[in-house]
């Protein structure tokens, strides 16, 4: 039971220790856009401690190297686990559609704490093809001037998030050629332009 406390307690302080890199290293996050391979790469020394004390610390190692091994299995399959979990719990729903060949993958976003409103842009390098069946799937529907809403269009804009690096959100002003999805006070659109996917949506 000490030998399990002891390897939980420094493998907890290293993961502790590799998000208080991570924050000195980006501290613009979520606003400044980050490869999720570097996000992810930032847990890994924490796995390492915990596998280092399994095979050095741990009272079991002189006696079974089977149990190591075993251990060891488990550790990185927690951590798989997690990662797969995690994703699927905090990875945006206009993420998770983008289909497997997308690159150049970048999104920004910002929520509020307590209400539901939120901003939130993409950008995906995706064929014409896979820009239809992307837009089918939120049911967006071509924007004109003549089109009515159940409020003023002014959410609808390629505008950035305020406050966000702008290097990669590089769409045109012009509606012309949008998709748009609009209720219950949010707004989804998007378009294709450059070989490339612009999503936004806005709640308020």
């Amino acid at each position: 039971m000490k030998g399990f406390l002891l390897g939980a307690g420094l493998t907890f302080l290293a993961f502790v220790a590799c998000c208080f890199l991570a924050v000195l290293c980006f501290p613009r996050y979520p606003s400044q856009d980050i490869s999720e391979v570097v996000a992810n790469s930032f847990t890994l020394p924490g796995v390492a401690v915990g596998i280092a004390v399994i095979w050095w610390l741990s009272a079991a190692r002189s006696r079974s190297k089977r149990f190591c091994i075993i251990a060891t299995a488990l550790v990185v399959a927690l951590y798989l686990s997690g990662i797969v979990l995690c994703y699927s719990m905090f990875t945006w729903d206009f993420r998770k559609a983008l289909p497997w060949s997308a690159r150049e993958i970048h999104e920004c976003y910002m929520t509020d704490p307590l209400l539901p409103d939120y901003s939130y842009q993409l950008k995906a390098r995706i064929t014409e093809h896979e820009f239809r069946d992307y837009i089918a799937r939120f049911k967006l529907t071509p924007h004109t001037s003549s089109r009515t809403y159940s409020e003023e269009a002014i959410w609808l804009s390629w505008n950035g998030v305020p406050g966000f690096e702008r290097g990669w959100w590089d769409p045109s002003d012009s509606l012309d050629s949008t998709f748009v999805w609009e209720g219950n006070d949010t707004w989804i659109f998007a378009k294709y332009e450059n070989g490339h996917l612009y999503l936004g949506s806005v709640n308020h």
